[in-house]
């Protein structure tokens, strides 16, 4: 994982063409625009049991998404609405026969600072549906509800830092998300923003009783490419790695220890019309 972390550092330090002043990141969006989106995501989940038996699952989900801007709000954000128009998943090769594969809708309010709220209900999935291809997983994928670009233009090299919530349940409950704007780059006629992002957390989790307690890891790191013109992603590749070993005490004395072991890829891609 941490390979995978430095490669998306060093494909932004190669890309360090076009160097300018500081730029923009927020998003400059008009009513009525439209974009359409393929997320690929590979997810493994190795768990390893008491008696030491390890269980591997891999999954593999590719789902497209229009994303539309319903109108300007007068606060100068955006009304918007997530369709996914198709879904496919495959379970260890497998396709499963409850997959939720229909469209589905939501709306929301997208700040221009990438944050979304206001969701609405028709937004979550299905019972028997994955997670993973919903068009809330969508927002908090492409979008996020904590994590914003910086309301101040920021120039080539620039780092700042967030504060979100930890993706498990755990004492520190906040992680830090370190950013950087890696290079601005011309492609194809259009300014693009390269932005890493990177997580590198220890974890720790004890239960109310004190009898569960949990030690692991997080590694996370994101490297973006966004249109300056929109502020838009154009194109993302995503790595994630979140290790956990919870040991639990019951109340006459044995240990019982269970390990997980989580490495998700995600690519977000921008469809060009037509």
């Amino acid at each position: 994982m941490k390979r995978a972390i430095l490669l998306l550092a060093l494909a932004g330090a190669v890309s360090a063409r076009a160097q300018t002043g500081p730029v923009s990141l927020l998003l400059r969006l008009k009513a009525g625009q439209t974009q359409s989106y393929r997320i690929t995501t590979d997810t493994t989940l190795k768990t390893t049991l008491p008696n030491g038996e390890a269980k591997s699952t891999n999954n593999h989900t590719v789902a497209t998404f229009d994303l539309s801007v319903e109108s300007v709000n007068p606060d100068g954000s955006y009304a918007v609405r997530v369709k996914r128009t198709s879904h496919q998943l495959t379970v260890d090769g497998e396709t499963p026969d409850n997959v939720d594969v229909g469209e589905a809708e939501a709306t929301a309010k997208l700040g221009t600072d990438g944050r979304y709220s206001g969701l609405s209900a028709a937004s979550k999935p299905k019972p028997d549906g994955p997670s993973g291809a919903s068009p809330e997983d969508f927002l908090s994928t492409v979008f996020d509800d904590e994590v914003g670009v910086p309301t101040r233009a920021v120039a080539v090299g620039e780092r700042w830092k967030d504060q979100v919530k930890s993706p498990v349940d755990t004492d520190q409950n906040k992680v830090t998300v370190n950013s950087r704007l890696m290079a601005v780059d011309d492609v194809d006629g259009k300014r693009v923003a390269r932005v890493l992002r990177v997580i590198a957390e220890p974890l720790h989790a004890t239960g109310p009783d004190k009898n569960v307690s949990s030690e692991g890891v997080l590694e996370a790191g994101s490297f973006t490419s966004n249109d300056l013109g929109t502020g838009l992603t154009q194109d993302e590749r995503d790595v994630l790695h979140l290790q956990m070993d919870m040991t639990a005490t019951s109340p006459a004395g044995q240990t019982v220890k269970i390990g997980s072991d989580a490495h998700i890829r995600i690519h977000i891609e921008a469809i060009p019309a037509g």
